[in-house]
Parts: C-alpha cells; structure tokens; sequence
C-alpha cells in the first residue's frame, strides 16, 4: 500500500524486517511473469533440436555473464556484481537444466517455454520452502526470505 504524505513523498506501507521506522530510497520488488518469445520460424522441431538451441543459449548467456560479472565491480561496485555470480550458478543448475531438458523430451515444447516452466517450478519450490520456514517460526524473526539481490537473465 502507497499514498502521498503532506511533504509530496511518497509513503510505503508493508511488512518489516525490524522494529523502526526508515527513512531514504527503497528498491519496490513486484512478482511479474516475463512472456517467453517464441522459436524463432524455420527453427528445427523436434526434442533433440530443440535441446541443442537450449544449451547453445545457456553457453550464449553464461559468456555474456561472465562478462557483466566482470566488468561489475567496476561500475557498481562489489557487492552488486555478485547477482551474476548467482545467476551464472542458475546456468549451471543440474533440476532447473534437467527438468527444463525433460519437458522438452516428454512434452514437446520449445527451449523458452521448457526452461521458463522450469524457472517457475524452481520459483514455487523456493516460496513453499519459505512459507514453511516461516510456519515453523511463529513470533519468532525468521531466516526467511533469505537476503538475496534478484536480477533478470
């Protein structure tokens, strides 16, 4: 929840992580689907292509990565590089790589929607763990959410 207060600033309103009250900039995170493009017309079909155009645009992505990580610190100083560090992992991540490859085995769909289905699978995964590490901890400051930056890929 948001309004504007008497100074024309602009008030947020929402759960916190510690007693008190803040005042400065706030990064405002929204949960949003991204559309997932389709295969490009006169792509190759079938299973076996469509794995190949996967991992051609994971070895695509990991070197633009690899250097946005590198050149990061740089312009943005250490600790906001290290979000490619993380999603470099992601690349690397054997169930969201493996259950995007099993879709596209058993299901027939292109590499975009195989691998975004899997990224929402590994998403709700994360939340149910969460919610559940927030169950457990009733009145208690939880670990969860963990402290982590978020970006896009």
């Amino acid at each position: 929840m948001s309004g504007e207060s008497p100074r024309g600033r602009r008030e947020l309103h929402g759960a916190a992580a510690s007693p008190g009250v803040a005042v400065g900039s706030a990064l405002v995170w929204r949960r949003s689907v991204l559309p997932v493009d389709a295969p490009p017309s006169g792509s190759p079909a079938g299973p076996d292509a469509e794995i190949a155009r996967l991992r051609s645009a994971l070895a695509t992505a990991r070197g633009e990565l690899e250097a946005l990580r590198d050149k990061a610190p740089k312009d943005a100083g250490e600790s906001e590089a290290e979000i490619f560090s993380a999603q470099l992992l992601m690349l690397d991540d054997p169930l969201l790589i493996g259950q995007a490859e099993d879709d596209l085995r058993a299901k027939g769909v292109s590499a975009e929607e195989a691998l975004a289905r899997a990224g929402r699978q590994a998403a709700e995964a994360i939340d149910a763990i969460a919610s559940a590490g927030r169950e457990r901890r009733p009145g208690r400051r939880s670990a969860w959410p963990p402290r982590v930056s978020c970006g896009r890929l």
